[in-house]
């Protein structure tokens, strides 16, 4: 039997957002934040989380929901972060490798919003997205 290893389309994406030069550099995360994690020691980051189920049509294209949520220690900075995200989510070409066997096809729908963070020392803003991946042979 030929054995399977399951990796999150947060990781793969994750990953390859780390490749775009953002200004917050290394500081993109999958499903939270390292703790401790400060805005105010640490700087800035991107914390991607899936915000609902992908929809496979069968043909190994899958349409998932994302939501990148933009921290800072001011408001201004998280905003300018979020600038940044929407552009590099915009200008995806498609078929990018986000490993051996999935292809980013592309994001749409992206919206945003500025956003209440439970932690006082971070501004919030929230980028929302789909993306299509494709599985590749």
């Amino acid at each position: 039997m030929t054995g399977f290893t399951i990796v999150e389309p947060t990781t793969l994406i994750r990953d390859w957002m780390r490749t775009l030069g953002l200004s917050v550099g290394q500081h993109i995360y999958a499903g939270g934040l390292p703790n401790p994690y400060s805005c105010v020691d640490d700087g800035p980051a991107v914390v991607l989380w899936a915000a609902g189920d992908g929809a496979d049509d069968y043909t190994g294209q899958v349409d998932g929901h994302y939501q990148l949520d933009c921290l800072a220690s001011t408001a201004s900075v998280a905003a300018q972060l979020a600038g940044e995200v929407k552009t590099a989510l915009t200008n995806v070409v498609p078929g990018t490798a986000l490993s051996a066997h999935t292809a980013l096809h592309g994001w749409f729908q992206i919206g945003g919003r500025a956003d209440f963070d439970p932690d006082p020392l971070n501004q919030r803003y929230i980028v929302t997205a789909q993306a299509t991946t494709i599985t590749t042979p």
